[in-house]
């Protein structure tokens, strides 16, 4: 059971991972067209995503978060509740892990 739950624990964050990628890849989208980052992901849709789409399949902690601070705005989900927080951090543009 327990190599089940961590199986697909790293299932479900590799999946978070490349939807990650493609959000972030939206948002620089909407960047670059209006130099200026979006407020809420959902000013990505439909132009630059047809929907915001889900990090993980998970009854708790399953979306992503997103940010926005003009400065630096700042993509996170919850990899491994509560301790790991893989963000994306676009002014740097780079991954940072918060936690575990």
């Amino acid at each position: 059971a327990v190599v089940s739950v961590l199986a697909f624990n790293w299932a479900s964050n590799q999946m978070a991972y490349h939807r990650a990628n493609e959000v972030i890849a939206a948002v620089k989208a909407y960047h670059q067209q209006h130099d200026v980052y979006p407020k809420r992901l959902d000013d990505l849709v439909p132009t630059y995503l047809p929907s915001v789409p889900r990090a993980k399949y998970v009854l708790a902690l399953g979306r992503f978060k997103y940010l926005y601070d003009e400065a630096n705005p700042v993509l996170y989900y919850v990899s491994f509740p509560p301790f790991d927080r893989p963000t994306f951090n676009f002014k740097q543009n780079r991954w940072l892990h918060n936690g575990g």
